[in-house]
């Protein structure tokens, strides 16, 4: 069965923000105006990399096919175990 799309509009918004003091400690945000009185669902993508690789931006694509498709979507950086206090 084939998802249903919410949306099929392109990605309106792109931001990325910081959540910490560590410079990995990001998260980039992409998502389209809802009209009003709606809501859209949420996504949080958390890279994989057993804790000392990976990056956020692996997954840009991936990101915004969902928010053109009428999700907020938050892709997230974390510290790496080796250089968490």
């Amino acid at each position: 069965m084939a998802p249903v799309a919410l949306s099929e509009a392109a990605v309106k918004h792109v931001a990325t923000y910081s959540y910490g003091k560590h410079t990995r400690q990001k998260v980039d945000a992409y998502w389209n105006n809802p009209k009003a009185g709606t809501t859209q669902p949420g996504l949080v993508i958390i890279h994989g990399g057993a804790w000392n690789g990976g990056k956020r931006t692996d997954w840009t694509t991936t990101a915004q096919w969902y928010a053109s498709r009428g999700f907020a979507v938050f892709a997230i950086d974390h510290r790496y175990d080796s250089r968490s206090p």
